[in-house]
C-alpha cells in the first residue's frame, strides 16, 4: 500500500515558501522643496521690514508620526506596514519652508526657527489632513492646511490662508504621493506669501 503523497507535497511547498520568499524591504519617503514645483514665479514683492519666526508646523495626531496614513473609508484610516516617512512630517514641512524663504527672502531680517532669536513676525502652520486616499481603483493625495501670520510685538493676526487640496495620482505609487504632497504644500505656501506680502508695508 502506497503512503499518501499529498502531505509531503504540502510540506515541500511550505518549506519553499518560508525559505525562498523575497525579503521584505522597508521603503522611506521624503517631503522636500523643489523649485520646479512652483506653479509660477512670485511677483516682485520687495523685502518686508523685520524678521520672521517659522514655528514648527502642527499636525493632527493621526498624521504626525512616521507612519503614512491610508484612508479607505470616511472615518477609517490604516497605516502602511513597510512604507514610512523618512522624517516626521513636521520636520520636513519646516525644512521646506526654510528652503522656500532662502530662495525668496521676503523678510529683510531673515527667518528664525523655534528657540532662535527674537523676531518681528511669526508664521504658524496647522496641517489637519495629510493622507493618501483609495478612491475605487485610484490613489488621491489629500492635504488640508492653514497658515497664519502674526505680529509678535502687538500679537495681531495679519493674514490667514486656508486650503483643502486633493489630487488624483497617475499611479498607485507612494513616491508620486510624496512628490505631490510636497508640490501642493509649496504651492499653498506661495499663495500665502503673495497674500500677506500685500498686507505688510514694504521696507523702502
Amino acid at each position: 500500500m502506497k503512503k499518501p503523497f499529498v502531505p509531503f507535497v504540502f510540506l515541500a511547498l511550505l518549506l519553499t515558501a518560508c525559505g525562498g520568499g523575497k525579503p521584505v524591504v522597508n521603503r522611506f519617503y521624503v517631503l522636500e522643496y523643489r523649485r520646479e514645483a512652483l506653479p509660477n514665479q512670485l511677483e516682485n514683492t520687495g523685502h518686508l521690514a523685520g524678521s520672521c519666526l517659522i514655528e514648527t508646523p502642527l499636525l493632527d495626531p493621526a498624521f504626525a508620526s512616521h507612519q503614512i496614513a491610508l484612508r479607505e473609508n470616511t472615518h477609517e484610516i490604516h497605516y502602511f506596514s513597510f512604507n514610512e516617512w523618512a522624517n516626521r512630517p513636521e520636520q520636513s514641512l519646516e525644512a521646506i519652508m526654510l528652503a522656500y524663504f532662502r530662495e525668496f527672502p521676503v523678510f529683510k531680517g531673515g527667518m528664525v526657527t523655534a528657540g532662535g532669536e527674537q523676531s518681528d513676525y511669526a508664521i504658524a502652520t496647522h496641517v489637519t489632513r495629510l493622507e493618501v486616499a483609495q478612491v475605487r481603483n485610484d490613489f488621491h493625495a489629500r492635504l488640508d492646511l492653514e497658515f497664519r501670520l502674526s505680529d509678535r510685538e502687538t500679537n495681531t493676526l495679519l493674514a490667514v490662508h486656508k486650503a483643502s487640496r486633493e489630487e488624483v495620482l497617475a499611479q498607485r505609487d507612494l513616491n508620486l504621493f510624496a512628490a505631490t504632497i510636497s508640490e501642493l504644500f509649496v504651492g499653498e505656501l506661495q499663495a500665502f506669501v503673495s497674500k500677506f506680502s500685500q498686507a505688510i508695508p514694504a521696507d523702502e
